[in-house]
């Protein structure tokens, strides 16, 4: 069985470090991905978040070429 994603513990002393770094294998592409511990306000709300890492999301953005025109 091959891995959806990796993720490795991010040992810091800040409290809104993330809990964990890794990444995420997706369609033949690979991304980088970062885990947030969430402030629970009411039951049903997630333990945790998955994101795009933001290096990530910025090199995504500088790729995207809007070439529909009108």
């Amino acid at each position: 069985m091959k891995n959806l994603a990796v993720l490795w513990k991010f040992k810091s002393e800040k409290p809104n470090a993330p809990l964990a770094k890794g990444m995420l294998n997706w369609q033949g592409k690979q991304y980088r991905i970062v885990m947030w511990k969430k402030k629970k306000e009411k039951e049903s709300d997630p333990d945790v978040v998955i994101q795009l890492d933001n290096k990530e999301q910025k090199e995504n953005q500088e790729k995207f070429v809007d070439d529909i025109p009108f």
